[in-house]
Formats: C-alpha cells, structure tokens, sequence
C-alpha cells in the first residue's frame, strides 16, 4: 500500500531529516452503490475502492480515495450485455425448439391420418359379415338336352366363404335338390 500525503520535514541540528507522513482516510459510507456491496470500511489515499456487484452486474471502474480525503467517484454497477443476449439467444433457442416439435407432432399426425385412411379403404365392405358363408344352388342336367325325355335337373350347392378379404369359392359335394325343374316349389329333402 502506497502512503500518498503532504510531507513535512523537520531539520534537526544533527543533520538528521525525518519525515512524518499524514495519512488520509476517506469514509466509503458517503458513497452510494445501488447494485453491489462495499466490502472494506477504511480506505486511505490512494487506494481503490473493493466492491462487488449483484447478478448480472458488472463493475465498470474503481473509485480511488484522493489526497484531499475525497472519492475519485461513486462506484458503478452496470448490466451484463452478455447476460442479456444469451437470455435472448436462449429464449429464441426454446422457441425454435418448440417450433420444430409442433412441426413434428403435426407431420406424425398427418401420416397416422393417411395410413388410417389407407387401411379402412383396403378393408372389404362392411355390408356382409366376412365370417358368414353363402350357399348358392346351381343347375346341372344328367341327360342330355337332345334326348327324347326332357332333362332330369339336379342342382349342386355351392359354398362362397371369404378367405382373408379376398372371397374363395368351394365346391362341395353333390347334393340333388330337386328333381325336376316343375318341381321347385316343393323340394324333396
């Protein structure tokens, strides 16, 4: 530490000189600081003033305690640019970051939509049970048409059941269900 003040000398008849140094104090209590704390309470002349700021604040420059036992000037905090732009730069990065999961949600919807709307339209129709199997009669004659006696008519039952939505017919046995085609109203089962 540097002791800065006025000097006085005092002769001696000796030839002696001894100095004697008045030492200055400045009162760090006149000073104002709003967004920090002072951290010493005695300064002498020519020292600086040691001070800390608040978050996101910055010191700017040191008071330093004059030879007439005056502050240079009041200590000042000031706001971190930094701080501030990376609080922007990181608000636009969540907003950002939002956007781009909107546009994901609404393009995974989208797909589901589609590939529901593909699937229902490849299903068979929804009119016929697919588990119900339809018989249907068919005619077959056992003579032949140019034959004197008109042709016994015997019908064969066909089976239609469909087969992983695709319809497959099958051919069952034989059955005689009628013998003759005048005879329809009363079948002979």
């Amino acid at each position: 530490m540097m002791v800065v003040g006025p000097v006085f000398q005092i002769v001696l008849r000796l030839e002696y000189t001894i100095l004697y140094y008045i030492t200055v104090e400045c009162d760090p209590s006149a000073l104002t600081l709003a967004k920090g704390t002072i951290t010493l309470n005695r300064y002498y002349g020519g020292d600086n003033l040691l001070y800390s700021c608040d978050d996101v604040y910055t010191k700017t420059t040191d008071p330093v305690c004059t030879e007439s036992g005056n502050w240079s000037h009041d200590p000042d905090c000031e706001t971190i640019e930094v701080a501030r732009n990376s609080y922007l730069a990181l608000q636009s990065q969540r907003d950002g970051l939002i956007g781009v999961v909107v546009v994901l949600v609404l393009a995974v919807v989208t797909l589901g939509s589609i590939i529901l709307y593909l699937k229902r339209s490849s299903l068979p129709c929804r009119d016929t049970p697919s588990d119900k199997q339809e018989v249907y009669e068919e005619p077959v004659s056992t003579r032949p048409s140019n034959s004197a006696n008109p042709p016994i008519n015997t019908y064969e039952q066909l089976t239609i059941s469909p087969s992983s939505a695709y319809e497959q017919l099958e051919l069952n046995t034989t059955v005689p269900l009628y013998e003759n085609r005048q005879e329809m109203t009363s079948p002979a089962i």
